[in-house]
């Protein structure tokens, strides 16, 4: 664990571990500086009047001290705020000072009931006598004597004032009903009532003979008002809006009720499907002249006029739901990123998480996991089923995921491989075949199974870039992109068995691959998809491994190992913290369970200790690959590795390590200066020079000639002799 700032701060308000305790105990005590310094941020803290109020004190923004202690800067921002605190004595108290608080604060403070009633007993303005008020019998005790003997503490409310208010709302309640009840214009008796079309046909019929048409009684067939109708005294036009025309008919009854001895006056109900304009327009006359045959003929008729304005209802579509993702994996071995903080926790303390099991179970994972990005370590598979898409995605650790949301569904594979089928527990209907949607960066590849027994493997991998994005456009595009992932990918997909039909971006028809055929494509950027290569069909030879199923149980020992991951990983809620004391045991395999862990999460600063610590050569390669892969996905990861280096050993030292944890590639491998650099390296007295070089050489020669990195000086020597004859044979080149 290094020894920073903020890390002597915790270990002095006792905030760490017991191990980490030990640990930074024993580098103060053979540091004399730190020692010192222990001694100062103690006495400042206890040092009154640090600041002269006469002098302008030069201090940090609060907000960045904030940031700082949260672990929120970049390193080279908190290497220049630690310059300035240990600069400023006063700067120095009010940030350990500030620690120290925060750090209470975390605890549980318990009050009891008593003391916090007899607290509110006190007088606020402070002229009460504490000890007569804390002596007194009962919290209402005698107030002092004195200039405060007015005040008095409050009362306790009784329990029939309470009441008061429940009182008073149920006496407005029983007004409102009587009010409502009283109301004449909602149960009076009905003084009027709408005249339908058909009365008033009727009324103006009698009216003609000379009768008064009663409004209330039903209007009877009258074959006097059909004449009337069809000689075009009487224009009515069907109208689609029935409000509408209940408006109109009562104005034109009330005007034909008005003079029952005059001749009938001309009815006109307007025809307008627009509601609005139906209801405001008042009825108008139209002189009998101008109503012709014809117009009468032709609005008689049920059909409505060609120049109505149909009133066009929208349809409702249901929304679209979501499909539902169910997840067959142990909840503690599955990491979870949590945005935006950015940090991972065990799917097993998220709430519904823990329901979670290996075994098929009906648990929707997709509202709890939400859009976060989640994963597992090599030792620990997932299978994603869905409900209505018809297939399963058999994923192999290391992977990182998110699930795609919509209707539509679908992962997007971050890095990882995946095996895909078609789900056995759902009929095969050729009609409606699986279909799953590969995201790959900010593209999606949609992939359709072709039979039942289709079987696709799929591994999406970071490609390495020999330049670094350094414009600032580039560093914005990244920043909201998941640890700002900025480096090529490159997707491989193998049909296994059966047929799938494969419909890229790039292509306008789907592309129809067989058994044994092969599609590699890359995403540059995360944006732009690369052509589609696909092989002839023929046999791929030397398949992984991954690529088949393995039915074998894992050895006891292996078994015993994952168990004691899983049961770290449910006792804390950081993953990076929880698997730290595998480091510490004799076997060198729990030791390579943590450091898949931290390189799941790239926790980089984690990796690099492990790498600098004495550890078993196994645990160093494993924090190498980590490295490499945290390096080769982003720029903003290469950083963060070269300034970890840089604080650990000289920059002059760092570099060489930084371009060979790169990788080392067959061209750099065939070059003779790269191959005396690295023969340099194996004689270096840095262990992790060593390490690495001789991890790179075995990877591309499949040989170490004896060489390890821990052996004595003199076995080293021996086994570089060896090295250097088989290089000079080879013309200064490791590989021909």
């Amino acid at each position: 664990m290094r020894l920073t700032l903020r890390t002597l701060l915790a270990y002095l308000d006792d905030r760490l571990p017991p191990a980490n305790a030990r640990e930074i105990g024993q580098k103060i005590a053979n540091s004399p500086f730190t020692t010192d310094l222990v001694e100062r941020i103690r006495d400042v803290k206890r040092r009154r009047r640090l600041a002269d109020p006469g002098k302008a004190q030069p201090m940090i923004e609060p907000n960045l001290i904030a940031e700082y202690l949260d672990d929120q800067l970049t390193p080279d921002l908190v290497a220049r705020i630690e310059r300035e605190i240990l600069a400023s004595d006063a700067m120095l108290a009010e940030v350990a000072a500030t620690h120290e608080i925060l750090g209470l604060l975390r605890d549980p403070v318990t009050v009891e009931p008593r003391l916090r009633d007899r607290l509110y007993g006190l007088d606020p303005s402070g002229k009460t006598s504490l000890v007569r008020a804390l002596n007194a019998e009962s919290s209402h005790g005698t107030a002092a004597a004195g200039p405060a003997s007015a005040w008095k503490p409050l009362a306790v409310q009784k329990t029939s004032s309470k009441r008061i208010p429940v009182i008073v709302a149920g006496v407005l309640g029983v007004i409102w009903l009587a009010v409502l009840i009283s109301d004449s214009t909602l149960f009076g008796p009905k003084t009027s009532q709408p005249v339908a079309q058909e009365d008033v046909a009727a009324a103006d019929a009698k009216a003609a003979d000379g009768q008064v048409a009663d409004a209330n009684e039903p209007a009877k067939p009258d074959p006097v008002a059909a004449a009337d109708d069809n000689a075009g005294n009487v224009d009515l036009v069907k109208n689609d809006n029935p409000p509408a025309v209940n408006d109109a008919a009562q104005v034109n009854g009330a005007a034909n009720s008005g003079d029952v001895s005059s001749k009938k006056p001309n009815v006109v109900v307007a025809t307008n499907d627009n509601p609005a304009s139906s209801a405001n327009l008042p009825s108008t006359e139209k002189p009998m002249a101008e109503t012709t045959p014809a117009d009468a003929s032709s609005t008689s008729t049920s059909t409505p006029p060609a120049n109505s304005n149909p009133i066009e209802v929208p349809i409702e579509t249901e929304p679209e739901v979501p499909v539902s993702y169910y997840l067959q994996v142990d909840s503690h071995s599955l990491l979870v990123r949590e945005e935006p903080m950015g940090r991972w926790q065990s799917f097993a303390r998220i709430p519904g998480g823990d329901a979670v099991e290996n075994a098929p179970n009906n648990v929707n994972c997709g509202p709890i996991m939400g859009p976060g990005w989640f994963g597992v370590t090599e030792r620990f598979p997932l299978v994603v089923t869905t409900g209505t898409k018809g297939y399963v995605a058999d994923l192999l650790g290391p992977c990182l995921v998110r699930m795609q949301r919509g209707a539509s569904g679908g992962l997007d594979l971050l890095s990882g491989r995946l095996k895909l089928s078609a789900n056995p527990a759902i009929a095969w209907n050729d009609e409606t075949r699986p279909e799953f949607n590969l995201g790959v960066g900010q593209t999606t590849t949609r992939l359709t199974l072709g039979s039942a027994e289709t079987r696709v493997a799929l591994e999406v991998t970071p490609v390495l870039q020999d330049s670094l994005p350094t414009t600032d456009e580039t560093a914005n595009e990244t920043a909201g992109t998941f640890l700002q992932i900025d480096s090529d990918l490159q997707v491989e997909m193998t049909v296994l068995e059966g047929f799938v039909l494969m419909h890229s971006p790039e292509q306008t028809e789907a592309a129809e691959l067989k058994q044994n055929q092969r599609a590699i494509w890359s995403v540059a950027g995360l944006k732009d998809s690369s052509t589609v290569m696909i092989d002839n069909g023929e046999a791929v030879s030397a398949l992984p491994a991954w690529y088949f199923d393995s039915s074998s149980e894992p050895l006891p020992e292996v078994s015993k190992q994952n168990l004691r991951l899983l049961e770290l990983l449910s006792n804390n809620a950081e993953p990076g913290d929880s698997v730290l004391p595998l480091l510490d045991e004799r076997n060198p395999q729990y030791g390579v369970l943590a450091v898949q862990v931290l390189s799941l999460t790239h926790d980089t600063d984690r990796l690099l200790s492990v790498l600098f610590g004495m550890r078993d050569e196994s645990i160093h390669r494993a924090a190498i690959d980590g490295l490499t892969a945290i390096m080769n996905s982003s720029s903003a990861g290469r950083k963060a590795v070269q300034l970890g280096l840089e604080t650990r050993i000289p920059k002059a030292d760092a570099e060489p390590i930084v371009q060979l944890l790169k990788g080392l590639t067959n061209s750099q491998a065939a070059d003779p200066t790269v191959v005396v650099d690295l023969m340099a390296m194996l004689e270096s007295e840095r262990p992790v020079a060593r390490t690495l070089a001789i991890y790179r050489m075995e990877q591309i020669t499949k040989d170490r000639k004896g060489f390890h990195p821990d052996a004595d000086s003199s076995r080293r020597r021996d086994a570089i002799r060896r090295w250097q004859r088989a290089i000079d044979q080879n013309s200064g080149k490791l590989v021909p």
